[in-house]
């Protein structure tokens, strides 16, 4: 049994879908696959003669609170929708769900109870998403600092996951950092509505529920030609070794060891110059939006490919944190 048993609904849910990491450590499992580095690099080279701007990359930051995903359907009925729930409508169900498989509920299923509840129940927020429903509905994508589950540090300092953030730059009951936006099929709204949609929710912004956007809309160019050569260099040396363009080594489905092993090399030497990509973009910033700490950048190029990278601050403190969890 899934959540969807739990409701019928119009709107299609969002599939969930991470957004790849460059480099994720030196084991691999997290770090994207080398024909998707290899693809950053040649629109990087391609677009810009290897250097990131504003005209071929959006930059946003990353915020590390929980996923959700609220709007109207095409008759104006209000949801939300977790990352793997699809839309809710009813009070109750979040809560119902977590019982039905725990025993009792928790906190995150309680979080989205009263998120629910109160966004239901917001008159302002409720005319402006009718003001902007499809005929298909609308769907707002946000990422959730929920204050009554953040962990207080006793002073003005509030965490979630794994990250401090400042108590003053956020709301007192919640901040949504709002991402993107779509219609009731899950299809994109053009850009420049997106952007409106940032900045209305902005200014409808209260003490208790704050609305934000991590965009980043100015960024000093970042010359990435360096790391490209070394690239470069790189494939020159697979293809001249093993005869082969690396796209035919890469791609290649046999299982046999001989391949694999060129695989496992490729991937190898490719993760040096990904740890060194990811560093270099990850000092971009030195503080975030909402406090001293932040937990990474995501960057969107011109092309639409999307990758993240996450600050050393970051890994060290999930680190720390699923080294707790699992206990």
């Amino acid at each position: 049994m899934n959540f969807t048993d739990f409701y019928f609904t119009e709107v299609e849910a969002t599939p969930r879908k991470g957004i790849k990491h460059i480099y994720g450590g030196d084991e691999g499992k997290y770090s994207m696959a080398p024909e998707d580095f290899l693809e950053i690099i040649k629109f990087i080279k391609d677009s810009n003669k290897g250097h990131l701007n504003t005209a071929n990359t959006k930059i946003s930051e990353k915020a590390d609170g929980f996923s959700l995903r609220f709007g109207l359907d095409e008759k104006n009925r209000f949801f939300i929708e977790s990352s793997h729930s699809g839309p809710v409508y009813d009070e109750g169900k979040f809560r119902e769900f977590t019982i039905g498989k725990k025993g009792q509920t928790d906190p995150i299923s309680e979080g989205y109870e009263d998120i629910l509840k109160q966004l239901k129940n917001n008159k302002e927020i409720q005319n402006y998403l009718k003001s902007i429903n499809t005929p298909s509905g609308i769907k707002i994508q946000v990422e959730v600092f929920y204050l009554p589950i953040g962990k207080n540090s006793g002073n003005d300092l509030v965490k979630f996951v794994a990250t401090w953030y400042r108590k003053e730059k956020l709301g007192s009951w919640a901040t949504f950092v709002v991402i993107n936006a779509m219609d009731g099929k899950g299809r994109p709204l053009p850009a420049d509505k997106v952007q409106k949609i940032k900045e209305d929710l902005t200014e409808m912004s209260t003490k208790e529920l704050k609305f934000e956007y991590g965009d980043i809309p100015d960024f000093k160019e970042i010359d990435m030609s360096p790391e490209i050569n070394k690239v470069e260099i790189f494939i020159n040396k697979i293809e001249k070794e093993y005869g082969q363009k690396i796209d035919d080594i890469i791609k290649n489905p046999s299982r046999q060891k001989s391949v694999l092993e060129q695989k496992r090399k490729i991937k190898h030497e490719l993760l040096k110059i990904q740890h060194e990509f990811s560093r270099k973009l990850s000092e971009l910033i030195k503080t975030g939006k909402f406090g001293e700490d932040f937990e990474g950048l995501v960057f969107e190029l011109g092309n639409q490919i999307m990758f993240k990278v996450v600050s050393d601050r970051f890994k060290e403190a999930k680190a720390a944190y699923n080294k707790e969890y699992k206990k």
